[in-house]
């Protein structure tokens, strides 16, 4: 701690709620946030992932209505993703962009999500080029509104259920300091350091 620096971090606020990684909303993530408390503990992440896999292969659509930047997206997907931080679930090619104190949110909507669209779209996220794949809508803005038609819709905020739609969205730009090695040999994961 005596050799760290500083630095900035932004921070996330939906509502009166605050995030520092991820948000997710669609029919995976709503999967993801039914896994029962004896889910997790007979299987552990490979509850998420199985729930997760029950809902891609339904390839369910949901309306979505996205305002930024005094903008409008509106149209059916699977998925929509907004992110401070370069990594989703691990993947840090999920928006490569992103830097951890950017200011901006970068969202991810996939509007195609079936085995073969999936086939198609692995081998852009390995390469860090998801956001140019086709069935890949990808925004960067300092703030969003989310609606969305569906029953009982809320949106995963860093891994737990959160509010529910229509919902704004913010960046809090460099909103928090976090201390870091000033020279690493260590992976960078996000805000988080990871040993190699």
């Amino acid at each position: 701690l005596e050799k760290a620096k500083a630095i900035p971090m932004d921070i996330g606020r939906i509502g009166d709620q605050y995030f520092m990684n991820v948000l997710a909303i669609g029919m995976i993530a709503q999967a993801v946030d039914q896994v029962s408390v004896e889910q997790k503990t007979k299987f552990g992440s490979v509850a998420y992932f199985l729930e997760g896999l029950k809902a891609f292969n339904r390839n369910e659509l949901l309306h979505f209505k996205l305002e930024y930047d005094e903008e409008v997206w509106e149209g059916e997907a699977a998925l929509v993703v907004a992110g401070l931080t370069k990594s989703v679930g691990g993947m840090e090619s999920w928006a490569p962009d992103a830097k951890i104190d950017d200011g901006y949110l970068h969202v991810i909507v996939l509007t195609k999500l079936g085995l073969l669209d999936a086939a198609n779209m692995i081998p852009q996220l390995i390469r860090g080029n998801l956001k140019n794949s086709d069935g890949v809508v990808y925004i960067k803005t300092k703030k969003l509104t989310i609606d969305a038609s569906g029953d009982d819709l809320s949106i995963n905020v860093d891994g737990d259920p959160g509010p529910g739609v229509p919902a704004e969205i913010e960046v809090l730009g460099s909103h928090l300091n976090i201390l870091a090695p000033k020279k690493s040999s260590k992976k960078r994961f996000g805000p988080f350091i990871l040993k190699k």
